[in-house]
């Protein structure tokens, strides 16, 4: 991301955040499959805004404190990961007006 015309209360001219749950159920036996689906999931998610979007992306493990949390009557560690992007005034503009 830019650090051009940054304003001194968005240094990184990050427009909007993505948090993206990353969490793995217990259990060994369908670890990797998760683990792989979560991985391919990110990667699309940064293909579409980076790419396809032609968006500005960084991303960095969530600060929060990783709990258990029941989903379908199974523990679940919660983690994120948070996807900042940036937008230039000229892409929102090209955005917008491609909506209308």
């Amino acid at each position: 991301m830019s650090l051009d015309n940054a304003h001194p209360s968005n240094p990184f001219n990050v427009d909007f955040v993505i948090p993206l749950d990353i969490s793995i159920p217990k259990g060994q036996g369908q670890r990797a499959e998760v683990v792989g689906e979560i991985k391919e999931g990110y990667e699309r998610l940064l293909r579409a805004l980076e790419g396809e979007g032609g968006l500005k992306v960084g991303t960095r493990p969530a600060h929060s404190s990783a709990k258990d949390k029941k989903e379908d009557g199974k523990e679940k560690k919660v983690e994120e990961v948070w996807v900042f992007v940036g937008i230039s005034d000229e892409k929102l503009t090209e955005l917008v007006e491609r909506e209308r």
